[in-house]
């Protein structure tokens, strides 16, 4: 068995390849969708919620409360 990853930035391109990969399940081919993010876009969302954690507490960023963002989930 090969496994195989491809990052694909584009939607509509997405769709067209899933399509033409779905037309060999019957012959074992398994597709799975990986979305987590790379350790850079980690590292960035970390520093992103760290500086708007530091303009909370500077008054300069107003902060939401918790049920809005459960809500959002």
């Amino acid at each position: 068995m090969h496994t195989v990853t491809i990052d694909i930035p584009n939607e509509s391109i997405l769709n067209k390849i899933l399509s033409m990969l779905n037309s060999f399940k019957s012959e074992g081919i398994v597709i799975r969708e990986d979305n987590s993010l790379s350790p850079i876009e980690v590292e960035n969302s970390i520093a992103e919620a760290v500086r708007q954690m530091s303009l909370i507490k500077e008054g300069k960023l107003k902060a939401r409360p918790i049920e809005e963002l459960l809500n959002e989930l």
